[in-house]
């Protein structure tokens, strides 16, 4: 049994994400060793987007989703917090 957490890579942006249907999704999506949050959506295989520390609209439970590509009209990453 292989241990794959040795090449796991956490490389968390916070985004919005809103969908087809209306709802609004905020939370962060790892990207991984890819080199943007829109390499997610552009070259990244997967059918789907994982978002988590999510809220839809003003709901304040966070959550976690799996997100169809298909079904989301347009993303937008959050500024980065200034230390």
């Amino acid at each position: 049994m292989s241990d794959k957490s040795e090449n796991f890579q956490v490389e968390e942006h916070k985004c919005t994400i809103h969908m087809f249907d209306g709802r609004t999704i905020t939370g962060k999506i790892n990207i991984g060793s890819l080199e943007r949050l829109s390499d997610v959506f552009a070259k990244d295989q997967s059918s789907f987007v994982i978002i988590y520390d999510a809220t839809i609209g003003v709901d304040d439970r966070k959550r976690t989703f799996f997100l169809n590509k298909t079904g989301i009209a347009w993303a937008e990453p959050e500024e980065p917090e200034k230390a």
